[in-house]
């Protein structure tokens, strides 16, 4: 089993943002809606953080957070996303 850790460091607080968890589901945004992917309607939500990674380098984004600002979606180019513990 590996271990997942997904970041991005807000430009403006400079504070570690990481995967948002809302009732038990990550919420991605599909590259196919374009500049709609942000809405409710096209979100796509998943249980694991294998499954957002999965979904991230497909090009999706991700909702994200740190605590004292609004969520966000993410872009993959501004994540660092670090696998500890992969198999081969």
């Amino acid at each position: 089993m590996s271990s997942i850790t997904i970041t991005r460091r807000n430009p403006k607080t400079g504070r570690t943002e990481t995967p948002l968890c809302e009732r038990g589901w990550f919420v991605l945004g599909d590259p196919a809606h374009g500049n709609q992917k942000h809405h409710k309607a096209f979100a796509v939500r998943v249980r694991t953080l294998e499954e957002v990674l999965d979904h991230v380098r497909r090009g999706f984004s991700v909702r994200m957070a740190e605590g004292s600002t609004r969520p966000s979606l993410i872009s993959p180019k501004s994540l660092k996303i670090e696998v500890a513990g992969a198999r081969a």
